[in-house]
């Protein structure tokens, strides 16, 4: 038996040798390398973007028509007034909103109170309770004790019978006055409950006509915020003005600065750009500092075309300051990918690329006479953003114990027929994986080394498959249903025509794949005699090494970010 095969491929796609960003650490100024990855063959330095570039302002038209300025001028001093009594109100808000506050936890104190008075009233008049009993059985004593005085034969036995009398009601009348006052504490906590239950309800009546006021004040909110919006709403939507911003990154100046660094090492690479997917130009275009505070939120940009990075499918983004924030990126999981969709997703970034700031009326009317180099660009402070790919090597080394397989595979079998569902089923329930293959994976980062481990129970599961296969095809007969499924192994005993680890949780309990695909599953296996098993067995045994081994390696793709501000630079 002389496996080659393919059990690595549901994790990586192969992929040639041409030259990419890896993780190889290269000999040299490793100290240099900041922002810079290396090819496998160390033949080869990518330079990551610079920390800054620069962007320029190139020219500015407007669309806009006097009049309409004049108007905005007007309405944003109306607006002012607006804004003033929508604080006004706002702050009355809260004053409310704090009393609500303080009324309903003076409510809750309350009701914690009324929850202790409940507690002792319980506790009181269960005290009563008892001493009814007692007083009750005093009474019984003293009436008892009467009746003997009355008929009682001797004087001696008079005083002794008038003398327990005598004590009988001195407890009688004490359990009395006790009871009395406790009952007096139960009025007093009743008449006190009541007091608070009144305070709560009005305290709760003024709650609710807080809560009623609360409403109205934001009423009144949203009709004046409406109120300035709608009298805006037109300069947001109507086109205004353009700016032709010009942004230039300085990679060639950067790529030799890095080289610079490394010395005389640095000509023994051959200097690239990164390549760069999914770039993306983030604009922060808002100015709060010049406006009010109630135009914050308004973006003065309706959008932002950059048509050199169509190629990248991100010509165009909106100009919303919330959308337009420089985004967290983080490592991606592990992908495969091959050569064609790599040069089709990543491309050099251009030196420099032009983008168009389309502004509405708002920002138009905003920039008016004013110094257009010192005002649009702050409007418009930029960050660059792009992925890369990094590509990453990982292999594995199989050691199959094939007696080990044989014994697990005697285990299993039932009598006559050894099924392949079973088969698969028994594989994947066991947990002796580590007595039938030891498998080392390896990975030239952490995230290559995560992504093996993860997978690490899948192979041993698809190499016990084939091994199991190869060696039930070796000691017993095949049987196959008028439909088999069931794969074959060539000639040599080593490739198989179906991947049987690409079925993955498609295969899962023999059960299942009964009611699935009918009896095309169920039908597949071997023939199994209890003598010719043992004896093939042994035969297999003496035949055959007890182990064999495997090595598989690939590649993979992770994908990392790199981003770069932009500094602004006034026209000369």
């Amino acid at each position: 038996m002389r496996p080659t095969l393919k059990p690595l491929a549901l994790l990586f796609l192969s992929f040639s040798s041409i030259a990419v960003p890896s993780y190889q650490q290269c000999s040299g100024n490793q100290s240099a390398a900041n922002n810079i990855l290396f090819d496998r063959d160390c033949s080869t330095a990518y330079v990551g973007l610079p920390d800054k570039g620069k962007v320029v302002l190139d020219s500015y038209s407007s669309f806009y028509t006097e009049d309409f300025c004049e108007e905005y001028e007007q309405l944003r001093e109306q607006n002012v007034l607006v804004k003033s009594q929508i604080n006004t109100v706002f702050h009355a808000k809260l004053d409310w909103i704090n009393t609500l506050f303080e009324n309903g936890k003076e409510i809750l104190t309350k009701k914690s109170e009324i929850s202790e008075l409940n507690t002792q009233s319980e506790i009181f008049s269960q005290k009563i309770d008892v001493l009814r009993e007692v007083i009750a059985d005093y009474r019984r004593r003293i009436n008892t004790l009467t009746e003997l005085i009355s008929t009682c034969p001797d004087e001696a036995q008079c005083d002794q019978l008038t003398e327990q009398l005598t004590e009988t009601k001195r407890n009688y009348f004490a359990n009395r006055r006790e009871s009395r006052a406790l009952s007096e504490n139960v009025d007093q906590i009743s008449m006190k409950t009541a007091r608070v239950y009144q305070e709560i309800e009005s305290l709760q009546s003024r709650v609710d006509n807080m809560e009623i006021r609360i409403n109205e004040l934001d009423k009144g909110l949203r009709e004046l915020d409406d109120l300035v919006y709608d009298r805006m709403y037109k300069y947001l939507n109507i086109y205004g003005s353009t700016a032709k911003l010009l942004f230039s990154l300085n990679m060639d100046e950067y790529i030799q600065d890095r080289k610079r660094r490394f010395g005389s090492v640095a000509e023994t690479y051959n200097w690239k750009p990164m390549l760069f997917k999914n770039v993306r130009l983030w604009l922060n275009v808002s100015e709060p500092s010049e406006r009010e505070e109630y135009q914050v939120t308004w973006s003065p940009v309706i959008d932002i075309v950059t048509p050199e990075f169509s190629s990248f499918g991100k010509e165009f983004i909106s100009g919303n300051p919330e959308s337009s924030q420089n985004p967290i990126l983080t490592p991606q999981d592990i992908h495969t990918q091959n050569l064609e969709s790599y040069l089709e997703n990543s491309k050099a970034m251009p030196t420099s690329f032009a983008s168009l700031v389309n502004f509405n009326l708002h920002g138009a009317c905003l920039l008016k006479g004013r110094n257009l180099g010192e005002h649009i660009l702050p409007y418009v402070s930029a960050t660059l953003s792009a992925e890369y790919d990094v590509k990453g090597f990982a292999s594995y080394h199989a050691v199959v114990n094939q007696h080990s397989i044989l014994e697990f595979l005697r285990e299993i079998k039932s009598r006559g027929f050894l099924g392949f569902g079973s088969v698969k089923t028994k594989i994947r329930k066991t947990e002796s994986h580590q007595r039938l293959v030891n498998i080392t994976l390896n990975a030239d980062s952490y995230a290559g080394k995560e992504i093996t481990n993860r997978y690490k129970r899948l192979l041993s599961t698809g190499i016990l498959e084939r091994a199991s296969i190869a060696i039930l095809d070796s000691i017993a007969t095949r049987r196959r249903g008028p439909n088999h499924w069931l794969p074959d192994l060539d000639e040599e005993g080593s490739e198989m025509k179906n991947e049987l680890v690409a079925l993955g949780p498609r295969l899962n309990m023999t059960s299942m794949m009964c009611r699935s695909a009918g009896r095309v599953f169920c039908d597949n296996g071997w023939e199994i005699g209890k003598f010719s098993f043992s004896n093939n067995s042994y035969r297999y045994k003496s035949e055959t090494k007890a182990h064999y081994e495997e090595s598989i390696s690939d590649v993979y793709f992770q994908t990392f970010s790199n981003s770069m501000a932009f500094e602004n630079v006034p026209n000369q």
